[in-house]
């Protein structure tokens, strides 16, 4: 979970009088009508959920299910992404040659925003 929070506070004077005569001085601020103020708040929070599972035959054939869950607070629907993969071992199933040690196929499936 990300969780992101912002809090702003702006104050802004039009016609600023500055003749310096005091610190203290009335005449030295702006009018209550030329200050504007301003308190905002954001929130934003993401969440993600994602797994995986493997599963296998004899050590020959692998499958692989994964899945990824995501929630936005800016988004309205939740996302989810499946993926897949599927190998096959074929060098364990037959007999080959010296020279030829090891020999996988793969298959791969997934999809991203």
């Amino acid at each position: 979970m990300n969780d992101r929070s912002l809090k702003r506070n702006f104050t802004q004077a039009d016609n600023f009088t500055a003749n310096f005569r005091g610190l203290f001085d009335p005449n030295e601020v702006s009018k209550k009508e030329n200050i504007t103020s301003e308190v905002g708040r954001t929130l934003r929070r993401n969440i993600r959920l994602y797994g995986t599972a493997n599963f296998d035959i004899d050590e020959q054939l692998f499958l692989t299910l994964g899945g990824a869950y995501e929630k936005h607070s800016t988004l309205a629907d939740p996302f989810f992404y499946p993926s897949a993969e599927l190998g096959w071992n074929f060098s364990s199933s037959f007999d080959k040659p010296d020279w030829f040690s090891f020999g996988k196929l793969r298959l791969s499936y997934g999809q991203v925003g």
